[in-house]
């Protein structure tokens, strides 16, 4: 099954830290959730955090420990008993912050170590492709959910209007 998913993270001189997570699935699940283990002094100090993340977070009582956050998410991606597929926009930053809820590189089994990278996709289907126009850009709002919902609308779009099909690797136009 496909996952589309998107993080907020504030950067750290050793890597990222979560702020937030949020995926779809192909079959109409969602799951968000946010990090009580945040640096908040820190993102409530970086002007772009605080002006486009922090004002889109539940309330302070809804936050979760990363330990909660990293059951719950292995929880909704092996829900259906498959192997997840992942996809994000720009997904090597959202990699990264799914990645270090499981602690050091190898990630365990039943997480890929890859997530496919739906803004690759639309550089492949079109070298100069209108960016603006895309469903990611309409509304985007830095809520970790509404951001995975527009890369799952960005996925199908490019998948239907240009006739991109999945074949055995999942990245090959038809």
């Amino acid at each position: 099954m496909r996952y589309f998913y998107d993080t907020e993270f504030s950067q750290t001189p050793t890597g990222y830290d979560l702020i937030s997570i949020g995926i779809v699935a192909d079959d109409g699940r969602e799951y968000e959730a946010t990090s009580a283990e945040m640096d908040l002094a820190t993102v409530q100090s970086d002007p772009f955090l605080s002006a486009n993340v922090l004002p889109h977070l539940p309330p302070r009582t809804e936050w979760k420990p990363r330990s909660v956050i990293a059951a719950e998410v292995r929880e909704f991606l092996t829900a259906d008993g498959g192997y997840p597929e992942l996809w994000a926009w720009f997904a090597s930053w959202d990699h990264t912050c799914l990645a270090r809820l499981y602690g050091k590189i190898p990630s365990p089994p039943w997480l890929p170590d890859l997530t496919h990278d739906v803004a690759s996709i639309a550089a492949f289907v079109d070298p100069k492709p209108d960016v603006a126009a895309l469903p990611i850009r309409r509304g985007s709002v830095h809520s970790a959910l509404g951001d995975a919902r527009l890369t799952r609308e960005t996925f199908e779009l490019l998948r239907t209007q240009h006739r991109w099909a999945q074949h055995a690797d999942g990245l090959l136009p038809r």
